[in-house]
């Protein structure tokens, strides 16, 4: 991507914000069909006006805001909180740093995305998600998923444009992004074969950072934009509660221009990409792992439960509300036969129930929850509606404490095997870790119920960690929190607490949801996590495939030493993330 948009002294910088805003603007224009001499008698303007305005080139100030909102009038927007958000974009006269421009207000993505539908030729670095002007509606709904967000469209909204040969797209990513967290293999390997079709047309060039490359700005993908006079730089953040997309016109100290100049040099050709992407759908198909060194990995192990004869009948829903209100009666400091007395039933019944050997009746559960202190309607309607509406089928426990029963439901486990390719597990994460994923996903830390603020493995619990390799290159929360992350695991394997094996991107086995495999007194549990709750399952059938990922995953010795080296080259101190 060629070509300098360099401004002459002598023209008034308008700012950062200016240029999306003039973005904004041409492209609902476009959208609207509305030819330059129509829009110009709008504000009562020559064309030539409306032209700079739309270039980012005029300042807004004076009668320009009003004109601008006119303009956004007149294309339909009429929500007056859209319009003072992109208002608000406009720094002050007084400002310090016009180069940069923050925006967090009503219609952030429309405005991203009207950029996007603007530019001639678009550059991107992601070592996390890919693109939504890639995506296929199969990716995009697990993106949303797992976001929490959902796309809404009316006034002023606009779709990512998909690449052509006239608007091509420059994909920069990390290997990290072919392991994402919370797709499915086989949307993953429909996603791929997607962006072959692209780079095969013309309109999409990929290219892959090489492994050991830490990623200059993690988590959040920049996003280089050509427009017609200058380039525009955007970095996203996106979580549960909050989206923003920090500006740059690349004119300032940033080195956003630098940093995709040094990434083209140090990336592979498209052509090796494709035919990567190719083979990566194709192992994920035929289920077939590459082979790697002999002597790395070693043969998998399923737990010893998985034997004959556990015979689990008993509904998901049924298990885990018993847990549940085993330890919330423990924590109240209640024998069985007190807390029967309480709601007027005999010790057995409730003994039976805490066992997951019936099923929970409303009227009972709610007032056992009201004497255990939990208080709040909406979690007593979550659990009633999790424990009395179960099957033997997948159950989905998304309500308020879902987090806390699992949380019980590891405290109770004798023995666990976990796979994660996205986040660690709760029990796993060192406080500074576990503060960044709070903030990234959204949620506020609670306390006062079982398992919620214990951040350590159960002792005596036989643990097992399947770490998917772009866990160990992901820096999390900053090179200093990754590399304590990375410290304590190790210390937790040095104690003979867990034992932990990686899984390397040429193993061909694309990541599905975090699966948690728990052996309980009466038989396997297995929890899938997903950014609105957990799913639980009695079945079997994940067990099959953890046993094709410790298959194909590296032995404790050869991960251990792979840990080692992220901690003292990717992660070392001074090192920035």
């Amino acid at each position: 991507m060629r070509g300098d948009p360099r401004r002459t002294a002598a023209d008034a910088y308008p700012g950062c914000g200016a240029l999306v805003v003039g973005a904004y603007l041409l492209a609902l224009r476009r959208g609207h069909r509305m030819s330059d001499h129509d829009a110009a008698l709008m504000i009562r303007r020559h064309p030539q006006a409306l032209h700079r305005l739309e270039s980012g080139r005029t300042p807004l100030r004076g009668e320009v805001p009003a004109q601008v909102a006119t303009l956004l009038r007149g294309y339909g927007l009429v929500d007056d909180q859209a319009i003072e958000a992109v208002l608000g974009l406009a720094p002050r006269v007084t400002s310090t740093q016009p180069h940069l421009c923050n925006d967090s207000g009503i219609g952030v993505r429309d405005r991203l995305a009207a950029c996007w539908c603007v530019a001639t030729a678009t550059r991107v670095y992601t070592d996390g998600w890919l693109p939504p002007a890639v995506q296929t509606p199969a990716y995009a709904l697990a993106y949303a998923t797992f976001h929490g967000s959902r796309e809404r469209y009316g006034p002023g909204s606009f779709r990512f444009p998909e690449p052509t040969r006239q608007r091509r797209l420059t994909l920069l990513m990390s290997q990290a992004v072919l392991h994402p967290p919370a797709v499915a293999p086989s949307v993953m390997a429909a996603q791929l074969d997607h962006l072959h079709r692209l780079a095969v047309a013309g309109s999409l060039i990929v290219r892959i950072v090489p492994p050991g490359r830490p990623p200059p700005y993690a988590g959040k993908p920049m996003t280089e934009l050509v427009l017609n006079h200058c380039h525009l730089y955007a970095r996203q953040t996106l979580t549960a509660t909050h989206h923003s997309v920090a500006y740059s016109d690349g004119q300032g100290e940033g080195t956003e221009r630098a940093m995709f100049e040094m990434l083209e040099e140090i990336t592979d050709e498209s052509e090796a990409i494709g035919a990567m992407l190719a083979a990566a759908r194709r192992m994920e198909i035929a289920g077939k792992p590459t082979v790697g060194t002999a002597g790395q990995r070693a043969p998998g192990r399923a737990l010893a439960a998985r034997s004959k004869g556990t015979g689990v009948t008993a509904p998901a829903g049924w298990r885990v509300t018993g847990m549940y209100l085993r330890a919330l009666r423990a924590e109240k400091g209640l024998i069985q036969a007190s807390a029967a007395r309480l709601i007027g039933c005999s010790a057995s019944f409730l003994s039976n129930l805490e066992n997951g050997k019936v099923q929970p009746q409303q009227d009972t559960l709610t007032r056992l929850l009201r004497e255990y202190g939990v208080v709040a309607t909406r979690e007593i309607e979550s659990v009633v509606r999790f424990a009395c509406e179960a099957d033997l089928g997948d159950q989905h426990d998304s309500g308020p404490g879902s987090a806390d029963r699992l949380a019980v439901c590891w405290r109770a486990a004798d023995a666990a095997v976990v796979h994660t390719d996205g986040w660690l597990p709760r029990p796993l994460q060192t406080p500074a870790y576990a503060k960044v994923f709070d903030a990234i996903h959204g949620f506020t830390p609670r306390s006062g119920r079982p398992g919620s603020s214990d951040l350590s493995p159960p002792r005596g619990l036989r643990l097992t960690l399947i770490i998917g390799e772009a866990v160990l290159r992901r820096p999390t929360g900053g090179a200093e929190v990754m590399a304590a992350q990375l410290a304590h695991l190790q210390d937790l394997v040095d104690a003979d607490r867990l034992t932990v094996r990686a899984l390397p991107f040429d193993s061909g086995l694309l990541p599905g949801r975090r699966t948690t495999e728990l052996l309980l007194r009466d038989g396997l549990l297995y929890a899938m996590e997903e950014p609105g709750g957990v799913t639980y399952r009695t079945d079997e059938r994940p067990a099959l495939r953890l046993d094709r990922l410790q298959q194909a995953a590296l032995t404790p010795e050869a991960t251990a030493a792979q840990m080692d080296v992220a901690r003292r080259t990717t992660f070392a101190p001074g090192r920035s993330a």
